[in-house]
């Protein structure tokens, strides 16, 4: 007959159960975001995205600029 299993036994293996599912589950989505890469075009593969933000500031003359570092 089987040994039974105490309590923290059957918790501590649950916890690892957990743990690899959510590895799992992980490595599933790596491999469905590979499948996506590979599917689409070159033209998506290495695209650069350069993306400029606006402080809202706007322009500062250079001289304001330079006195204000001399104060």
């Amino acid at each position: 007959m089987a040994k039974q299993k105490t309590i923290p036994q059957l918790e501590a293996e649950k916890a690892e159960n957990e743990r690899k599912f959510s590895q799992l589950q992980h490595k599933k989505q790596q491999l469905e975001n590979r499948i996506t890469y590979y599917e689409k075009g070159d033209r998506h593969k290495r695209a650069q995205h350069i993306h400029i933000k606006y402080d809202g500031l706007g322009f500062i003359p250079l001289n304001e600029l330079m006195k204000k570092e001399t104060a």
